[in-house]
């Protein structure tokens, strides 16, 4: 259970699925977030986080009503309106409101703008997500399908196990500020949307490790895949550091993907294949992992990375993976069934991992930054360090580059190291001036071409 001030998250499952339900004075509330969690949790693996990131502004616009008293639209307005400064700043905000909610709430954690646009899209989410729920709770009442909101089986509270009347009903709703948010104003929210100033930053400042609070530290990456617990999570953990797959891809192949004489890997559209992934992912799960398909199916490995990979994994096939299963799947449980469904306990165990070898809390995903970061800065090519951002794109098989321009960033120090050996060149009078410039970088190009000529 994670409490706050003003409510409750209780872990639970429902159906076999891990989700999460609210607990506060506010029903309605309740009784919508309910709704929204297990439509997440049926859909993503963002449920904790989403859960959490909305529950914290629950908590946060509830204080807002303890301390005017109501929730007018106005307040909410300029509540939401505050509500980056509240979570950047804290206590120490500008913005009056932001740093009065914060000092009664004894809020002094800060986020980083990425994490801001997490919290962000979490809190969109819920948003259009209940107004359609509630639209679609209208149109079922409109059309005689559902009388009044049976509320018991949430347990929220002690009203037995009949069902509430009209009369109460309103009262609920009268009482909820989350019901005259989306009854009255939530097509406004909707459209305008809660949106980070904070944006993501397109430049690195790395640590001594070549890493930050997205990319996995390259330098420790090694230390991290031999210190996992077994071959298979080796296998693993050595795969997302050299090609860069998202957890889901690497999840999701088969042994037939795999080319061992010529040592590729390649990841086939789940679109593709839902006859054999149905029977271990749900329909909405196979359409949202659909919609985020690479370009190419092929996989580029790095080194030292692509190396440990196919050591573990030859001791992983001949000491863990159990041939006599009926699917192909490569990663599996100690029981033989596809790791495709476990993805949090995966993720514990990287973080854990993580926790011990950096002091820093890293997920999964790390190791797609830190793959596009390597590549983009510091991976050796014939001119020098780091390849193009077009030519990144196309080893992470993004569709568009701005996807991964979120990837590869260049490094700060880097930077400096460039800038600084051009204004060496100018101090000894290289490049005295633009037109001369341009001259040399085209002549340079001009020798690159005659040289691409010769070899061809």
């Amino acid at each position: 259970m994670s409490n706050t001030k003003n409510s409750s998250l209780i872990k639970t499952r429902i159906d076999g699925v891990t989700t999460f339900r609210l607990i506060c004075v506010d029903i309605y509330l309740s009784i919508i977030f309910d709704e929204w969690a297990l439509y997440i949790a049926n859909r993503y693996n963002t449920t904790k986080t989403y859960c959490h990131a909305v529950s914290n502004w629950i908590n946060y616009l509830l204080e807002v009503k303890l301390l005017h008293g109501e929730l007018t639209p106005i307040i909410l307005t300029n509540a939401i309106n505050s509500y980056e400064s509240f979570l950047v700043f804290s206590n120490e905000s500008d913005n009056t409101l932001s740093a009065t909610i914060a000092k009664r709430l004894k809020r002094k954690k800060t986020l980083s703008g990425a994490s801001i646009n997490i919290h962000f899209a979490a809190i969109n989410n819920f948003l259009e997500e209940s107004e359609k729920y509630r639209t679609q709770s209208l149109q079922l009442l409109e059309n005689g399908y559902v009388s009044d909101i049976d509320i018991s089986k949430y347990n929220i509270i002690n009203l037995g196990s009949r069902k509430i009347n009209n009369n109460e009903k309103n009262k609920i709703k009268e009482n909820s500020w989350l019901y005259g948010c989306i009854a009255g104003g939530a097509t406004k929210l909707k459209k305008t949307g809660i949106k980070t100033k904070s944006s993501s930053a397109c430049i690195m400042y790395s640590d001594d490790y070549g890493g930050d609070e997205k990319a996995f530290p390259f330098d420790k990456a090694v230390q991290l895949i031999n210190e996992a617990k077994t071959s298979r999570d080796k296998a693993l953990f050595a795969f997302l550091a050299a090609g860069g797959p998202r957890i889901s891809e690497a999840l999701m192949i088969l042994i037939d993907d795999i080319d061992f004489k010529n040592k590729k890997i390649y990841i086939i559209p789940p679109d593709t294949r839902k006859d054999i992934l149905k029977d271990f992912i749900s329909e909405n799960e196979l359409d949202c992992l659909s919609t985020k398909g690479r370009e190419s199916i092929e996989t580029y490995l790095i080194r030292p990375f692509d190396l440990l990979f196919w050591k573990y994994l030859d001791e992983y096939l001949n000491s863990e993976y159990q041939r006599h299963v009926k699917h192909r799947f490569l990663f599996q449980k100690k029981d033989g069934m596809p790791l495709i469904n476990s993805y949090r306990y995966i993720l514990e165990t990287f973080q854990k991992l993580s926790v011990k070898i950096t002091n820093f809390k890293y997920g999964l995903h790390s190791m797609r930054h830190m793959y596009g970061y390597y590549l983009k800065n510091w991976c050796p090519t014939a001119n020098g360090f780091g390849f193009t951002l077009s030519e990144v794109q196309l080893f992470m098989g993004h569709a568009e580059i701005k996807s991964t321009k979120r990837y590869a960033r260049d490094d700060s120090f880097k930077l400096i190291a460039e800038l600084s050996y051009a204004n060496t060149l100018t101090d000894q009078g290289n490049h005295p001036n633009i037109i001369k410039a341009k001259i040399q970088t085209l002549q340079e190009e001009i020798l690159k071409l005659q040289d691409k000529i010769k070899h061809d």
